[in-house]
């Protein structure tokens, strides 16, 4: 209630997704969410989160938006303190990206797995308000209580919200497909093209592709609509997992139907070449 609360009287708020949906009800109700607040959503990629069609997707407008935001709400984010903030290595000064007085909302499990044997999170950074607990399970209450505390003159300034998030998004589409387009007919091949190629002979199969953090075309330029079609990384910066990874999805996902798709990097297939056989 208290989250909604904070949400609904926001002006700009704003969603960071990164490990949060497991499920075809997960990802529709992280589409519930965006709507009841007329908000644009940033996946992060980590699992796929939300649709990249849909008119609230900004997911490659993080820094722009969370500039702008009043409130934000990271549902499950693996390095909150890293989104949230700049680093400059060469120099070691950072900073808040956010602006004075923005408040920030978490929905996350993270807390429990601070002492754990193995660990990819970042360093620690404190809430407004912290909720412990699983998104999935979280979000129909939280969209509930939105829905409820919208009064009518909300209702018409999120419906105004809505239309310009639109706008971003279909203007954050057109750059995308214009920054594909350079270089196209260069040598060694871009990995713009690479993507674009692939989508061509994968597009009309039912199709997955695991190790979706690898180049970022895919994610671009692709229409993503269905939970299992992009599962992120193995987290941590790791390498050598792209194959394994990529392997064990294509094995479960072939008495599914499914056909999965990899981009392997060359030095990563090093790591553990065995799985091939």
């Amino acid at each position: 209630r208290e989250a909604a609360k904070m949400l609904v009287a926001a002006e700009h708020p704003v969603i960071l997704a990164d490990r949060a949906v497991r499920t075809a009800q997960g990802l529709k109700l992280t589409v519930a969410l965006a709507e009841s607040l007329g908000a644009p959503v940033v996946d992060l990629g980590s699992r796929m989160n939300f649709p990249n069609t849909h008119e609230l997707d900004c997911s490659f407008l993080r820094q722009t938006l969370v500039r702008e935001a009043d409130v934000l709400l990271l549902l499950e984010l693996n390095d909150p303190w890293g989104n949230l903030n700049t680093f400059n290595d060469p120099y070691k000064t950072y900073g808040p990206m956010t602006k004075p007085g923005a408040k920030v909302i978490t929905i996350s499990m993270q807390d429990v797995y601070h002492k754990s044997n193995y660990q990819d999170f970042q360093r620690y950074m404190a809430a407004d308000l912290g909720i412990g607990g699983d998104v999935e399970a979280s979000l129909p209450d939280l969209v509930e209580a939105i829905k409820r505390l919208t009064t009518s003159e909300r209702r018409t300034a999120i419906a105004e919200r809505a239309k310009a998030v639109a706008k971003m998004h279909y203007d954050m589409k057109a750059r995308d497909k214009e920054a594909a387009a350079v270089g196209w007919d260069a040598s060694p091949v871009s990995t713009a093209r690479i993507a674009a190629e692939m989508w061509n002979v994968i597009k009309n199969e039912p199709w997955a592709l695991p190790m979706s953090d690898r180049i970022p075309w895919a994610r671009r330029l692709w229409p993503v609509t269905e939970h299992y079609q992009m599962l992120g990384g193995n987290g941590a910066a790791g390498v050598g997992g792209c194959a394994p990874i990529s392997i064990g999805a294509a094995l479960a996902n072939k008495d599914k139907g499914l056909l999965t798709v990899s981009f392997q990097p060359d030095g990563d297939l090093m790591y553990a070449p065995g799985v091939l056989w």
